[in-house]
């Protein structure tokens, strides 16, 4: 082999070389952008998940807090008709009260 001829069998070598590095930074590229693509997808989903238990969990505080003031709502109604009920008694005592000292 001459010199001529092994030149051009590096120079074809290089080229092949350089040729192999493209078609890795390519591949290598493609990798990165698939990689940054799942990634982006899997934020996108976590978050939509997130979303939709911070909706359940408001729902569910929601209903215990409206449960809750129900229970409020429906003692406090019996407090207040046991003290009508009581003022009413002390009403008809004085009325009684009132009646027998005027009529004595």
């Amino acid at each position: 082999m001459d010199s001529k001829a092994a030149l051009d069998k590096v120079k074809e070598t290089e080229l092949r070389a350089e040729e192999i590095i493209a078609e890795a930074r390519r591949q290598a590229q493609d990798i990165l952008a698939d990689a940054r693509l799942a990634g982006e997808r899997l934020m996108a989903e976590t978050r939509q998940k997130a979303l939709l238990e911070a909706q359940k969990l408001r729902s569910k505080i929601e209903e215990d807090s409206n449960k809750e003031a129900a229970g409020i709502k429906d003692s406090s109604l019996k407090e207040i008709q046991a003290v009508k009920d009581k003022a009413a008694g002390a009403l008809d005592s004085a009325a009684e009260f009132l009646k027998n000292k005027i009529g004595s």
